[in-house]
């Protein structure tokens, strides 16, 4: 047999059994963001306002994303990875609506969900879970929580049923670069959800600050169902106002940054160990939480809350994890108005 056919065949081989896919998450498209407008009222243009500053063509830190910075987004995204093997879009697109009902499973998601997992199982099939907001709370100030608490029980619930067929766990929603260890009764750690960072700059007022807009991408073993590593891109929003054709860069390698083994649940669960320990570890995936905008480290308080979001999806175990650090929280304010009263 002729050696190139082999090489070429051998090729064919090793490339179709890997895959790549693009994430891309909350555009957060404001067709009202005006560079006449005013940052503080989501640089919409207000009538009678006093202007300060002429804002940026593609955005600002205090407002959701003009369609120059949506389009300048996929662009480069088509640009890094022209050909994805899959592309995943996990939203926010639009702005929300104020509107709100309380059912035990709305539109049914939770019963289609199982459904289509307890197939998955019964065909000895792997599946994934795609979707926009994650378990479990908010990652940089304590009990912000996006379900209620019936719906994050029902979700948890679900992974931990078909653990042995969930593999992946991809959303967006938080803005900032960051993942929840997936844990079952015994806490022991048996997925991770992904977290990616947005596209939109906007400081939400959370806590979490603003964020330079970005978007991933995953290697993906197709033998092993497993990632093998994320990289995340992006561009910084001040530069590319000030030159349009600022370009976007890959801003870390996950398996280089953190230096894991491998992805699974117990590596991550060591390397949020690590940032427990390690300031300078921490520091790092501070700096790539708010995509490289602010890396400065939170008090030891804080920098708790953080590591018990990081640990916990689950409320209740959350809220034992984070029961010290809260007292620490609520001794400090003590203590600060206590001085504020000695001195008036």
């Amino acid at each position: 047999m002729d050696l190139r056919l082999v090489l070429h065949i051998s090729c064919l081989l090793i490339s179709t059994n890997s895959l790549r896919f693009l994430q891309i998450a909350d555009f957060h498209y404001d067709p009202d963001y005006n560079s006449n407008g005013v940052a503080a009222q989501m640089c919409h243009e207000q009538k009678n306002s006093t202007k300060t500053k002429k804002l940026g063509e593609f955005g600002d830190y205090l407002c959701d994303s003009p369609a120059k910075l949506v389009e300048n987004a996929v662009q480069a995204a088509a640009k890094t990875l022209a050909e994805p093997d899959l592309l995943l879009w996990t939203g926010d697109n639009i702005p929300h609506i104020d509107e709100y009902t309380e059912e035990s499973d709305p539109a049914g998601q939770f019963e289609f969900t199982k459904k289509a997992l307890a197939q998955a199982q019964s065909n000895n099939q792997t599946a994934h879970i795609i979707a926009h907001i994650p378990p479990g709370l908010y990652d940089r100030v304590p009990n912000i929580k996006w379900f209620t608490d019936e719906y994050n029980k029902q979700f948890l619930d679900i992974i931990r049923a078909y653990k042995d067929t969930i593999k992946l766990l991809i959303f967006g929603h938080h803005h900032g670069d960051t993942f929840h260890v997936i844990r079952d009764s015994n806490d022991s750690p048996i997925n991770v959800a992904y977290i990616s960072p947005a596209v939109t700059p906007w400081y939400s007022g959370l806590g979490l600050g603003a964020n330079n807009p970005s978007f991933r991408v995953f290697d993906y073993n197709l033998e092993s169902k497993e990632v093998t590593n994320v990289y995340t891109y992006n561009v910084n929003l001040t530069a590319l106002n000030d030159n349009p054709s600022t370009p976007w860069t890959l801003e870390y390698s996950f398996k280089d940054a953190y230096g894991i083994p491998d992805f699974s649940p117990q590596s991550f669960h060591n390397l949020v160990e690590g940032f427990s320990k390690n300031e300078t570890l921490f520091g790092t995936y501070m700096l790539y939480n708010t995509v490289s905008t602010d890396g400065s480290l939170p008090n030891s308080t804080i920098k708790q809350a953080q590591i018990c979001s990081l640990n916990h999806a689950d409320y209740d175990k959350y809220s034992v994890c984070i029961s010290g650090a809260l007292s620490k929280i609520c001794s400090i304010f003590s203590i600060f108005f206590m001085m504020m009263l000695i001195m008036l």
